[in-house]
C-alpha cells in the first residue's frame, strides 16, 4: 500500500490552488513541481509496482482479446454502450467529448501501458467521450466480466486501478486549475510536457505522440494560430525541436514566467 500513498499524498499536493499570501496569487512554482511528482511516481508505479498486473493483461492478448486499429480509426464512441475497457499495447489515442451544440473537447491523450473505458464496470454506463487513435494501436479488449474477475482474483489489480483513476482526477483537477489562472502559452508547456512523458527529464528530452496543432489547441482551449505562434517561440527557445518528431527538452516548464 505504501505505492498508493505516493498517489494519494500527490493528489492532495496537487489539489485546490495553493496561493502565495504575500501577493495573493496562484503559486505556480508549486503546481509545476506537484505535477512533475506526480509524472515521476506514475512512472515508478508503471515499471515497478505493477508489472505483475501487466503481465496479467498481456497473457489475456491472444485470440479474441486482442484488437489492432489504425490511424484516425474509433476505439468507441461517445454515447454508445459501455461493455468492455482496452488496454493499450502499443499506440495512443486521444480521448474527447462533444458538447450537445456540437463543440469537441480534447480531454487527455492515452498512450502505452494505459488502461481506457473503464466505465464498463458499471453495468448499463454509456460512454462518456469517444476514443480515436493518434497513432497505430495494439490493444487488449477485457470485457465487463474479466474486469471484474481481475478485480477479485489478480492481485495487484485493484491497486492498478485505483492509481490509475487517481492520476486521471489529478490530471483533470490540474487542467481545470490551468484554464482558470494560467496564460495559454503555460498551458501548452503543461500539456507538451505531460505528452512527452516523465522520461524526458532523465533523457533530457521526450518524443512526442503524432499530434496536430488542432488537436493541441482543443487541449488548450485557445486557437491553432496560438497554438503555431508558440511552438514557433519554444523552438527558438531551444526548448523544442523538430525532426521525425517534436522533443520536448527538460526545462520547458521551469522557463515558463511567474505573473
Amino acid at each position: 500500500m505504501r505505492r498508493m500513498g505516493l498517489v494519494l499524498r500527490a493528489v492532495r499536493e496537487t489539489s485546490g490552488v495553493h496561493l502565495d499570501h504575500e501577493n495573493e496569487y496562484p503559486a505556480k512554482v508549486v503546481r509545476v513541481r506537484s505535477l512533475e511528482f506526480v509524472m515521476v511516481k506514475q512512472a515508478e508505479s508503471e515499471h515497478a509496482a505493477f508489472a505483475e498486473v501487466e503481465r496479467y493483461l498481456l497473457e489475456k492478448a491472444s485470440g479474441k482479446s486482442i484488437q489492432r486499429f489504425r490511424r484516425r480509426e474509433t476505439v468507441f464512441s461517445q454515447g454508445e454502450a459501455a461493455d468492455a475497457a482496452f488496454f493499450l499495447i502499443e499506440g495512443s489515442v486521444q480521448l474527447s467529448i462533444l458538447s450537445g451544440n456540437g463543440k469537441e473537447a480534447v480531454v487527455a491523450m492515452a498512450g502505452a501501458r494505459s488502461l481506457i473505458g473503464e466505465q464498463c464496470l458499471e453495468i448499463g454506463a454509456t460512454r462518456s467521450g469517444s476514443a480515436v487513435v493518434v497513432e497505430p494501436v495494439k490493444a487488449v479488449r477485457l470485457e465487463r466480466r474479466e474486469m471484474r474477475k481481475a478485480l477479485m482474483e489478480v492481485p495487484g489489480f485493484s491497486d492498478f486501478l485505483i492509481s490509475h483513476l487517481l492520476l486521471r482526477t489529478q490530471r483533470i483537477e490540474a487542467s481545470l486549475a490551468d484554464q482558470l489562472f494560467y496564460s495559454s502559452e503555460m498551458r501548452l508547456a503543461r500539456v507538451l510536457t505531460e505528452l512527452a512523458g516523465p522520461s524526458h527529464r532523465s533523457t533530457g528530452g521526450g518524443t512526442l505522440p503524432r499530434v496536430s496543432q488542432e488537436t493541441l489547441a482543443a487541449m488548450v482551449g485557445t486557437t491553432r494560430s496560438r497554438i503555431s505562434f508558440f511552438m514557433n517561440k519554444f523552438r527558438r527557445a531551444g526548448l523544442i525541436e523538430y525532426g521525425k518528431g517534436i522533443v520536448i527538452r527538460d526545462g520547458l516548464l521551469d522557463s515558463m514566467p511567474r505573473e
